[in-house]
């Protein structure tokens, strides 16, 4: 694998409108943590693919055509992945309601992103080594439970999904540490995920990259300080940190509270600690010189009633190893109907390119819930969802990955006629 990687400052350094959450509005109060922009250049047959990881909320459209039309070579492929702070400026201007957009940080932030860009684009990438390896983190929990609620009429009682702490569902927890490093063993880059929303800051106010940015600090303690780092944030869409919640003053009652900065630290510290462990751990793996790359878009009508817009689906892959990131909140069950293995450098993540909401399960639609009807208001959505929406999920990931390429690596068949030859069955 051919590979070159940069990071930059993204952190305002001034009061800045916050984007996280629906009410109230938020101006920053100053900086917990800073905000960056790091960025991978690979190399395709006939071309060039970029991941970008930004400690944002989202990036929308807006934001990624500012950026590619200041780059040198618009025709390289882009990845755009967002960390999901909920403290930090806006750069998807779709999503009002979450936090309004600071135009002028905006359009400054895209100049910025762009220039990192340009760097990777016109250098020269080198061959790399490679090793990955995982472990738990058991450290999150699931968001949803069902809970009874008092009816005036019979049967006086009717159940109901709520974003509640449930430690009796089992989730994915496992951490993934891709290391990417010279001929000489210096480290060129590292990419990892850990599917976890990224919401225990104790000051909501304050700039924050998060545990994502905790994280990144302990790993450039261990490989050094300019060391870029992705960060993804996997399906996490049903998942928070499990430090948050406490009774709420009844004996089977537990709720999401807003923690101590001693409870906070204390969770930074204990994800951070399970990634140096598992950096120290890694295995290496034989990658060929050029990676793959491929791009779909399901049209959300054929999910949503009315809906309008699409779902980006892209996938990078070199040799075992591979990333998959859809332009989605995506609930975790999604890993296990993909048959997800994290003994493999195989990684999947939401929050990519343009995230149109949540995208729940057929089980959690008919369950109800945040992630499947009460997002809609906020992320200026609407519409019923459809029957059978993991098997057209599923299909379109599933065509994505198994396509036939182009020379430049970009899948050239239709999803349609991918569909007709690859069909499979996913029990919702």
């Amino acid at each position: 694998m051919f590979a070159l990687a940069n990071s930059v400052d993204l952190t305002p350094e001034r009061h800045i409108k916050l984007v996280g959450y629906a009410s109230p509005p938020r101006v920053s109060t100053g900086i917990r943590s800073r905000l960056e922009s790091n960025a991978v250049i690979f190399d395709l047959n006939g071309g060039k693919a970029i991941v970008v990881s930004i400690d944002a909320l989202f990036i929308g459209s807006a934001f990624i055509e500012l950026v590619r039309e200041k780059l040198v070579d618009p025709t390289v492929e882009l990845i755009f992945l967002a960390s999901h702070t909920h403290y930090g400026p806006s750069l998807d201007l779709s999503k009002p309601k979450l936090g309004e957009t600071d135009v002028e940080w905006f359009q400054n932030a895209a100049e910025i992103v762009a220039s990192q860009l340009n760097q990777l684009i016109l250098g020269s990438p080198i061959a790399v080594q490679a090793s990955y390896a995982s472990a738990p983190c058991e450290l999150s929990i699931f968001r949803r439970r069902k809970f009874l609620h008092p009816k005036r009429r019979p049967p006086f009682v009717q159940r109901s999904v709520q974003m509640m702490p449930n430690p009796r569902k089992s989730i994915p927890n496992d951490l993934q540490l891709l290391k990417l490093s010279s001929s000489d063993g210096s480290p060129i880059a590292l990419i990892w995920s850990w599917p976890c929303h990224p919401v225990e800051a104790s000051d909501r106010n304050k700039i924050n990259a998060a545990f994502p940015g905790a994280v990144r600090a302990a790993l450039r303690s261990e490989l050094g300080s300019s060391v870029p780092i992705i960060f993804m944030p996997g399906f996490c869409g049903d998942i928070r940190p499990a430090t948050i919640h406490a009774s709420a003053g009844t004996a089977f009652i537990d709720r999401f509270k807003i923690p101590t900065e001693g409870e906070v630290e204390a969770f930074e510290a204990g994800v951070s600690a399970v990634a140096l462990e598992t950096l120290a751990s890694g295995s290496p793996l034989n990658l060929p010189r050029n990676a793959s790359y491929g791009r779909v878009e399901l049209q959300l009508s054929d999910l949503l009633d009315g809906a309008d817009s699409a779902m980006p689906i892209s996938h990078l892959s070199c040799g075992p190893f591979s990333l998959t990131a859809l332009g989605a909140e995506v609930c975790s069950p999604y890993l296990g109907h993909l048959a997800f293995d994290a003994a493999q450098p195989v990684f999947y993540t939401g929050c990519a390119d343009e995230t149109f909401g949540y995208l729940p399960t057929d089980v959690q639609i008919a369950e109800g819930g945040y992630e499947v009807e009460r997002f809609k208001g906020f992320f200026e959505i609407a519409g019923r969802w459809k029957p059978d929406v993991i098997r057209k999920v599923i299909l379109s990931v599933r065509a994505l990955q198994d396509g036939r390429r182009s020379g430049s690596g970009r899948l050239h068949e239709s999803v349609e006629d991918l569909f007709l030859s690859r069909l499979i069955e996913v029990d919702g």
